[in-house]
């Protein structure tokens, strides 16, 4: 919000003036405030409450600003100027005694109803005293303690909005806020409250209380009201609230008429307090020519990899918009090429040349000259703690450890900050005994080498601060880059001072072979650390073996400290107690009579030992259906990352053999709840029969927790009957922490971990289409590691009693709760809602930009203003939709064509989402692959001419070359299908499938993709190619007849679709075998297979020289004359004329041929023998429209060469 500033009068005709104007009580008010420069507060709280000079209730917003709650609330608004102004008012009148005694809080008067009726003598509760009386009336608890704090968030969200429409229009009772204030002057117990917790549980999904900000917290409660009102069917009074609220949140204002004289007007003229300066750690300097990182979280954020950095990339004004997405595109190749640590990457140091500058830094400390000695120095820090040359001359010289590398004053030893996340987790001191000890710095000694070369160009000067103020006292104003470069000219010409900084993190990667560890160590303070950096810890120990210099021993305290990474580092002691305290529990209901306390403590241990198996984030619905489970892997799909079109997709995690017992026991116990409640709740019954028998059509997750009234709740409710289970002080990630630090400990590839957890930094992921590994071979390598490391923690793989306890708890009737979404599509809803206000909030904020100028009129400087508006808030930090907000902007400037649309400073890059590729039907797919692999099996004696059509054989042998090629690449099966663009090959008992999106069938040095194929799949399609009526995807799918039918696992993905066509089964076909490849095979052979990676086979001439050691020599391709048509010519690879049975005639009359001659033969004969059987020499075979392949003697085109 812009800053409003009017002169300030303090004088004693303004004060007298004011005392005229709220009446004479608030004289001594107005007489302390003046001196304190107070006044316009004072005047700002009076008109927004609704006050008079009958009403003296200032102290009723003291007490309500001094609650507990609302001191955490009003220090995170404090950055708002309207707000910091009343806080500081209560907070000045609270710590003066006796204006604090002069002006009380007016006491309510017992319930909501007599309340209302607090100030009805001296005003209209409608009209006037409507936030007074809300406040007066005291804030009713809630059942959920948590609850309180967001609805007195509420109220005093109400007071702010009041006192900004007062400041800026005078709007001194609105009708909106009348309405909420109104609504929540209410009691305990009283039905509204429902409606309010709603609204404020669902705001809470788009905040924190450590991310609180009063922008924020409009926002989430115009999107929550937003919701609600689509899913809430409540009374004519709650959709009231429900659209004040929404309108309130808009800014929308509606005030009523005035009633006051004229000499009851306000008279604002004072200064709102300035805004806080944004923080140091997020500042952005436009004028670097540098990549800019911007963590969007601040540093008391729960440490989880929720929030990555946004990159501000420098581009040129005078690019096209094209030429600077270009720009960014170039520098995430470069930094993918950086996340493999790739030792002969062109854009590093090469190894010989690593050798090259070790044996010059060496040469160089040998020397006597002050410049060479420090230079040499400076190399070897540059080298050693990868930073560039200029980044070293920042370094400090000190005592205390600080963010960046120190060195100590007697140049012995370097200390610093232990580099974390800047959003990391930190124990409290109820945590403390749950973790292992940390330390916060870092202190490893220098070689005696360096110590002695500083110190000696020390002695030269005063006592230095810096290494840069070392280096500006011996180099006569030289740049230290451009005397290093001069240096390399001769050493090595390719090496640069920037290329220095690249070689301690490949050396560290080099040793450990961990990326991780390497990035992290080497880590600048300014870096934006990745999300997978948040898990993995490391001890003092790691960080001496991976600088190779020794720990200084003074700040030794153990070697098994933590120090780096994260301090979310259980001890399985702890956690074990507390697993086997929660066992208990849980066994003491198995013996009790209680139904609801055993299903949520049952159902939270199971999710809990599910949590502790796979590492998966917390989740209100986690593990949601059945359909995520594949037993005989066993494995489970978890995507608790979503975040649309790609950017983050699901995975497929492993589940030791003791974890999956769990779930199998659940759904037992689920069985039997529901025969249980078959005649006391037959709905509760038949829906938890659905989760379990028709998965897809679940109206409810399949775990869940129940409350008195049997309505499902998920999992993240901490108010029902027997929760929480587990009592420690941790965040719920934890056990997603331990996985990451102890599978490597226990020999795990960090790639597979990465993996596993759902890590794909800047388009490197472990799984993705450009990676050798495959995750089943994986599974299979670390299975024992995995099982032994599950098996540490206490869970007792229990068994719920075959005799469940008869509900006693809920009421005589059914419960009444409508069918709502969950899990995925719930926070696939929730994101659109997100995505439609992010939009509308970057459109309103435009519009209020502009002040109806025309967008196109905005100068260059105005339109990097706003496009920093677009990306950054107040405060300087991200907004989470930042890089959707900036494309807003773009859309604007172009549609209106801004003459200044691409002079952006900077441009908010989009990191290049991942495709996603596994999807929640992973799991079926690889158990209903091996069903259709069966049915391939037995349906293979139908697969000939006897039995199809034309039509069923491209069908048919179609879905044979999927199935046994394991292709899905759909354009290719459609292709196929229709009989275009491919061509099939006979060679040495060998059929091929020729394929190209657009295949020349007489050119056979065009690029195509050869696969070997079966001989009822080239049967089929050189059957069904000679179909000569028109063939469309839309056509039905039918089998021969008495042929077995497809699986029923197969056909039930299609639901309720009839009649089925080829399309729908080719799509199915091929998305349910690209899921199975993703599991079973490669990533890259994958992603070949389904035509996402361009695939190219050798020529065939070049594959049999080296398969076989023979060339061919194949005809160039034919040229085609006008008016005339393409002469046939083909190689030694013949084409093939008929079917099955034609072949074998043709074999016996080849057979009687070949044997008539050669019963002739007589010795004076053998020339003219030789030369009837010579054109046999040279077999061509040809797969023609009639049919399977037949051979035919004839002469050849082709040469055959040894």
């Amino acid at each position: 919000m812009a800053e409003q500033s009017v002169v300030v009068h303090s004088d004693d005709v303004r004060t007298s003036e004011q005392i005229a104007r709220l009446g004479s009580p608030y004289a001594d008010l107005c007489r302390w405030a003046a001196d304190r420069d107070l006044n316009g507060a004072v005047e700002l709280a009076y008109w927004s409450l609704g006050l008079s000079h009958r009403i003296i209730a200032i102290g009723n917003m003291v007490d309500e600003f001094h609650h507990p709650e609302a001191k955490a609330i009003l220090t995170s608004w404090r950055e708002d100027p309207i707000i910091s102004l009343l806080d500081d008012l209560a907070k000045a009148i609270r710590q003066d005694p006796q204006i604090n005694r002069q002006y009380p809080a007016l006491p309510h008067l017992g319930n909501a109803e007599k309340t209302k009726y607090r100030y009805k003598a001296e005003g209209s509760l409608k009209e006037q005293t409507f936030l007074i009386t809300l406040i007066t009336h005291p804030l009713p608890a809630a059942e959920e303690p948590s609850i309180n704090f967001w609805r007195r968030a509420l109220r005093l969200w109400l007071v702010g909005q009041a006192a900004y429409r007062v400041f800026s229009d005078s709007c001194l009772a609105d009708r909106n806020i009348s309405k909420a204030a109104r609504f929540l002057i209410a009691d305990r117990y009283q039905e509204q409250w429902q409606l309010v917790d709603g609204i404020l549980r669902r705001a809470q999904r788009y905040m924190t209380p450590d991310m609180l900000t009063f922008e924020r917290f409009t926002d989430a409660l115009f999107l929550a009201a937003e919701q609600y009102k689509q899913s809430d069917s409540s009374g004519k009074s709650s959709k009231a609230f429900l659209n004040a609220i929404i309108d309130i949140a808009n800014g929308d204002r509606k005030p009523f008429p005035s009633r006051r004289s004229p000499t009851e007007q306000p008279a604002l003229s004072f200064s709102l307090p300035a805004a806080p300066s944004a923080s140091s750690w997020v500042t952005v300097d436009e004028n670097s020519e540098d990549l800019a990182e911007v963590c969007p979280s601040t540093p008391s954020m729960v440490d989880d990899d929720e929030d990555d950095a946004i990159y501000l990339l420098p581009v040129d004004a005078t690019d096209t918009q094209a030429q600077q997405v270009l720009t960014g595109r170039s520098f995430y190749q470069q930094q993918a090429e950086a996340s493999h640590y790739l030792p002969w990457s062109y854009s590093k140091l090469l190894p010989p040349e690593r050798i090259t500058i070790d044996q010059w830094v060496r040469q160089q400390l040998l020397r006597t000259d002050p410049l060479a000695l420090l230079g040499g120095a400076l190399v070897w820090l540059a080298l050693r703690f990868s930073r560039s040359l200029n980044q070293v001359l920042t370094m400090t010289i000190g005592e205390e450890a600080q963010g960046e590398w120190c060195i100590a004053p007697d140049f012995l030893f370097v200390s610093r900050l232990a580099p974390r996340r800047r959003n990391a987790w930190y124990p409290d001191q109820a945590a403390q005994p749950y973790v292992a000890d940390y330390q916060e710095t870092q202190s490893v000694e220098l070689i005696p080498e360096i110590s002695q070369a500083l110190t000696s160009v020390s002695q030269q000067m005063a006592t230095p601060t810096s290494l840069a103020g070392m280096w500006q006292s011996v180099s006569l104003g030289q740049k230290v880059d451009a005397w290093f470069n001069a240096q390399m000219r001769i050493e090595c010409p390719r090496v640069t001072s920037g290329k220095l900084a690249e070689v301690g993190g490949q050396a560290i990667f080099d040793a450990s072979g961990n990326h991780h560890f390497a990035r992290m160590l080497t880590a600048h303070p300014n870096s934006a650390l990745p999300g997978a950096c948040s898990y993995a810890s490391w001890d003092i120990a790691a960080i001496e073996q991976g600088l190779k210099l020794p720990y200084h021993p003074s700040a030794i305290n153990r070697l098994g400290v933590t120090n780096q990474g994260s301090l979310l580092v259980p001890l399985e002691t702890r956690l074990n107690r507390t697993i086997d305290d929660a066992t208990r529990q849980l066994k003491e209901a198995f013996d009790g009579n209680d139904l609801i306390r055993l299903h949520n403590q049952w159902t939270s241990y199971c999710v809990m030992a599910l949590y502790a198996a796979t590492g998966s984030r917390y989740l209100k619905e986690p593990f949601e259906s059945t359909l995520f489970f594949n037993h005989d892997l066993p494995a489970v799909f978890i995507n608790d990352k979503a975040e649309g079109n790609g950017v983050r997709n699901g995975r497929m995690v492993p589940l030791p053999d003791k974890a999956i017992a769990f779930v199998e026991g659940h759904l037992t116990y689920l069985r039997r709840l529901a025969e249980l409640l078959a005649s006391t709740h037959p709905i509760v019954s038949s829906q938890i029969n659905a989760l379990l028998d028709l998965p897809a059509k679940a109206e409810q997750p399949l775990f869940f927790l129940l409350d008195e009234t049997l309505n499902w709740q998920s999992m993240s409710a901490t108010d029902l009957p027997g929760m929480p289970l587990f009592d420690w002080p941790l965040p719920p990630n934890l056990f997603r922490h331990r996985l990451a630090q102890q599978l490597p400990l226990k020999g795990v590839d960090n790639e597979v971990v990465d993996g596993w957890l759902g890590h794909a930094e800047k388009s490197v992921a472990s799984y993705g289409d450009t990676s050798p590994r495959c995750w089943l071979d994986d599974w299979k390598t670390y299975r024992a590691e995995v099982n032994a490391l599950f098996d540490r923690l206490s869970f007792d793989v229990l068994t719920p009693p075959a005799l469940l306890p008869m509900v006693t708890r809920c009421a005589a009737q059914e419960p009444a709760q409508r069918p709502r979404k969950f899990g995925q599509r719930l926070r696939e809803k929730n994101r659109r809602l997100a995505t439609r206000h992010a939009i509308r909030g970057a459109l309103n904020e435009i519009t209020l930009y502009l002040k109806d100028r025309e967008i196109a009129s905005l100068t260059v400087d105005e339109v990097n203003q706003l496009g920093r508006k677009m990306l950054l808030q107040e405060r300087g930090t991200p907004y989470p939709s930042a890089a959707l907000r900036f494309d807003v902007l773009i859309r604007l400037l172009e549609r209106h064509e801004s003459p200044h649309r691409h002079a952006f400073h900077r441009r908010h890059i989009p990191k290049l989402p991942e495709n996603t590729l596994i999807h929640e039907g992973v799991s079926t797919s690889v158990t209903v692959m091996t069903q259709l692999e069966k049915w391939a099996e037995k349906i293979r004696p139908y697969a000939d001419r006897a039995h199809c059509s034309k039509r069923q054989a491209l069908s048919l042998g179609t879905m044979l070359l999927c199935i046994e090629k394991r292709i899905s690449y759909t354009r290719m099966l459609h292709d196929v299908s229709l009989g275009d663009n491919y061509r099939l090959l006979y060679h040495r008992n060998t059929y091929y499938l020729e394929y190209s999106e657009q295949l020349e069938y007489a050119n056979y040095h065009v690029p195509v993709q050869r696969h070997v194929v079966s001989y009822h799949v080239a049967s089929l399609l050189a059957f069904g190619q000679g179909l000569t009526t028109k063939r469309a995807l839309e056509d039905a799918w039918k089998l021969p007849h008495e042929a077995p039918p497809l699986p029923t696992t197969f056909v039930q993905g299609f639901e309720s679709r009839q009649p089925l066509t080829l399309n729908h089964i080719l799509d199915h076909a091929s998305d349910i075998v690209n899921q199975a490849n993703l599991l079973v095979l490669p990533g890259i052979v994958a992603g070949a297979l389904a035509g996402r990676i361009a695939a190219t086979s050798l020529p065939m001439q070049a594959q049999v020289r080296m398969v076989q050691g023979k060339s061919l020599v194949f005809p160039d391709p034919p040229t085609v004359t006008e008016g005339g048509t393409a002469p046939t010519m083909t190689p030694a690879l013949l084409r093939a004329e008929g079917g099955k049975h034609e072949l074998q005639q043709q074999a016996s009359r080849l057979f009687k041929d070949v044997k008539q001659i050669l019963e002739g033969y007589t010795k004076p004969q053998a020339k003219s023998t030789a030369k009837s059987l010579e054109p046999a020499s040279f077999m061509r075979v040809s797969i023609e429209r009639f049919g399977a392949v037949g051979c035919r003697l004839q002469s050849s085109t082709a040469v055959s060469m040894a």
